[in-house]
């Protein structure tokens, strides 16, 4: 469930306004440091500036609320149960510097 948010933005913002049939998402889970979960997402959209501005155009005043919505539910888990879940973004740029995709990183501790 907490990937699920990350996966529709990759898809629906990112890959859906590629240019071309070359779109790909990347996910990788693996064994952190101390029993925790590192989970990496990373696509090859057209990144999030274009993304938000492609959005606006078609959309208006619309406002993707999911990321916060994950990250509301996230505070929340630390709050109540002391579970502090590390989320990284980062914008991916060419050898140009012109946006190339996001990549998502997703630290997860051990829940008793």
């Amino acid at each position: 469930m907490l990937l699920q948010p990350f996966v529709e933005n990759a898809i629906n913002h990112g890959l859906f306004h590629r240019q071309d049939e070359n779109g790909r998402l990347f996910i990788n889970i693996e064994a952190g440091l101390n029993h925790s979960i590192v989970c990496v997402l990373e696509d090859n959209g057209v990144g999030r500036a274009e993304a938000t501005a492609i959005r606006q155009q078609l959309n208006g005043n619309h406002r993707s609320r999911g990321l916060q919505i994950t990250q509301e539910r996230l505070n929340a888990l630390q709050t109540v149960e002391g579970y502090k879940i590390d989320i990284e973004v980062t914008d991916l740029t060419d050898e140009e510097g012109k946006a190339c995709g996001t990549r998502i990183t997703l630290n997860i501790p051990e829940i008793d």
